[in-house]
Parts: C-alpha cells; sequence; structure tokens
C-alpha cells in the first residue's frame, strides 16, 4: 500500500507495519522478569523504558525467555570512556547513564571510521540503547555457546571482512558485538559496508532460533 510507512514510533518502542495482513502489529516487548531477571535504574521510569526499548521486538526475544539476562543496571559511574560491560559468569549487564560528548558519544556515524556504534550518535539515550544493544550481543555470544563462536570467529578470521567500527576490529566477540548494534541502527551500511559481517550475524541469528525452539 503505497504512502504507509513501514515502521509506526509509539512512546514505548515502535510498531510494525505487516504487509501480510495490511495492519500495523505491535512488536513483542522486552519484559521484566522473562527476558530479564531484574533491572536496577538511576534514570527516570521514562528513560528507562526508553533505553530498554530497544530490545522490543528483537530476534533475539525467545533466546533471552530461554536463558534470560539476569540483571540490567543502569548506573552513574565517572571512568572515563566506559559505557557499559557484560559479566558472562552473572550473566548481567551495566550500562553507564554518564555520556560526555566527545567521549561516549557524539561522532557522525561513518562506516571503518567511527569509534564504536554507541558513540556514533549525538543523542546520549541513543548512546545507552547502543551499549545496551552491544552488551546483550556478549550474552547472545555466552548462551549461544561454540556454535555461536565458531560462526563469529571465522568471520573473524575472514580476510575479506570489513569491520563497521574501529571497536569491531578488536577480538571476535567485539567484531559480533558491533555488528550486531549495526545490524540493528545501520542495517543497510552493514550489509553494503560489511557483508561478511551482516553474514555472520544473520547466520548467529539462525542457530539462536534453532536452539530457542
Amino acid at each position: 500500500m503505497p504512502g504507509i510507512p513501514k515502521t509506526f514510533r509509539h512512546p514505548r518502542g515502535h510498531r510494525v507495519f505487516n504487509r501480510a495482513l495490511d495492519v500495523a502489529t505491535p512488536k513483542e516487548k522486552a519484559v521484566e522478569g522473562k527476558h530479564f531477571k531484574s533491572l536496577r535504574s538511576n534514570l527516570s521510569k521514562a528513560k528507562t523504558e526508553a533505553v530498554l526499548s530497544v530490545l522490543d521486538g528483537s530476534p533475539i526475544l525467545d533466546t533471552l525467555a530461554k536463558h534470560p539476562i539476569q540483571e540490567i543496571e543502569f548506573l552513574r559511574t565517572p571512568e572515563r570512556g566506559w559505557n557499559g560491560a557484560y559479566d558472562h559468569e552473572a550473566r548481567t549487564i551495566q550500562i553507564n547513564t554518564i555520556r560526555r560528548w566527545g567521549n561516549g558519544f557524539g561522532e557522525a556515524f561513518v562506516p571503518g571510521k567511527s569509534f564504536s556504534i554507541a558513540s556514533a550518535t549525538g543523542d546520549k539515550l541513543e548512546s545507552m540503547r547502543r551499549s545496551l544493544l552491544q552488551e546483550t550481543a556478549h550474552h547472545m555470544q555466552e548462551v549461544g555457546g561454540k556454535a555461536v563462536s565458531d560462526i563469529a570467529r571465522a568471520a573473524f578470521n575472514n580476510a575479506a571482512r570489513r569491520p563497521i567500527t574501529r571497536y569491531a576490529e578488536r577480538p571476535w566477540f567485539e567484531y559480533l558485538a558491533e555488528s550486531w548494534s549495526a545490524c540493528n541502527v545501520e542495517r543497510e551500511a552493514l550489509r553494503s559496508y560489511d557483508p561478511v559481517g551482516y553474514k555472520m550475524v544473520e547466520d548467529v541469528l539462525a542457530v539462536l532460533r534453532k536452539q530457542a525452539k
């Protein structure tokens, strides 16, 4: 139907146009107690929901329902350049809510030249959303096990790869995390600039979908 946008924005997440039904269909939301066990946040409720909504409709929600993140914490820490972390043993995510222009966010997105996907935005909340995507990728790596790490290692060792950011040039697990983040927010850029990384993400998602059944 011409003139109807593919995506409809709402205060909490998005609604997606379903071509088969010709109606707007709400995305499944990431839910505390199901996709992540607990939440702690120093942000307002509205800002917390805005950051969490980056997971709404994610293709890994079935994986998170089976292997939930144990805790997501939004906190303030003055450590410069530290945007977040994933604890592989505890399966928890921490996101730093302090964002300084030029050191954590504020870059223009330039494939292959931007420091990271999280830094390549001028919006603080969007930078936090992207950090949450990045750390969630490490959870995907953890719960996906050898099948996921083998895919990511093979892609990282492929001479044709073109890391989407400078941070993606680092070990294979950051190549996976940055490519996953880019696939969510700069999908066409990843597809055209780094087909190896794009296929890696698709292959990882296929494995996770199979494991979640």
